[in-house]
């Protein structure tokens, strides 16, 4: 039950969905100034919600930096990996990455001068329990495709962030290994996810992957033109202040 309100929370944090609501609401009135002021509302968001220039603003202001690998002093650490990028379809014996993908791919770039580092996959099984956990998975293809030859080690329990960090707590402790990590996340997500790791008690370098905007230069035309992508960008966005919040009331973080 909690599992459905919380989806549909998520669901309603959607400026298209808002759009779309005051227009059917429109709709059901006769008075035609009432349902001229709705209408103009959805025009109003749609407009607003769907700049690419409003988006690409904030969220380089929210988001971390994107830095090269080279500027990160890796020394020893191991690299903490977030899941969230990839999912096990039935009959493939190799992921499916997702919009997150590019989280792997930082890590990676992070561990290609160095075979000590230990690289730590923390991500489960979220929606379905009978499916492999997404760290064993991309554990697998990693040491089967021999794409790297550093230790490996899968945290395959945690189902959101707050887990990761409480989780992945546990093994450093088990192990005593030295509470000093680089973390790699999307870069929208690692506000939250390095206050969680420090919460547990982690000393965070984050190394930040997977921006929501593209950063390559556009002529100035394109700050104007209506963009679904704004309204996705948004969307990640209010999802991600709405669980910073959320983890903030629970002292998460």
């Amino acid at each position: 039950m909690f599992f459905l309100l919380d989806k549909l929370i998520i669901a309603l944090l959607n400026p298209l969905l808002w759009a779309m609501v005051l227009l059917l609401a429109g709709l059901g009135f006769r008075n035609r100034q009432i349902k001229n002021r709705f209408c103009w509302a959805a025009l109003a968001i749609l407009v607003f919600f769907s700049n690419p220039f409003m988006s690409k603003q904030v969220s380089e202001i929210w988001e971390h930096e994107i830095r090269t690998a080279r500027e990160v002093e890796l020394g020893q650490r191991p690299v903490v990996l977030l899941g969230g990028m990839a999912e096990s379809w039935p009959g493939m014996d190799r992921p499916i990455f997702l919009k997150g993908g590019d989280r792997l791919i930082g890590a990676l770039e992070l561990l290609q001068h160095s075979e000590q580092n230990m690289l730590l996959i923390s991500g489960g099984a979220f929606y379905k329990r009978d499916v492999l956990p997404e760290a064993s998975f991309i554990k697998s293809f990693l040491t089967n495709q021999d794409m790297i030859p550093n230790p490996i080690v899968a945290e395959s329990t945690s189902t959101n962030t707050a887990q990761n960090a409480r989780y992945c707590r546990e093994i450093f402790t088990r192990h005593d290994w030295p509470m000093d990590i680089v973390l790699v996340s999307s870069a929208f997500h690692l506000y939250r996810a390095r206050k969680c790791f420090e919460k547990q008690g982690f000393q965070v370098e984050t190394f930040a992957t997977d921006p929501l905007e593209s950063r390559t230069p556009k002529p100035i035309i394109h700050a104007f033109i209506p963009n679904l992508q704004s309204l996705i960008t948004w969307e990640y966005l209010f999802k991600e202040w709405l669980g910073t919040l959320y983890y903030y009331l629970k002292g998460e973080i």
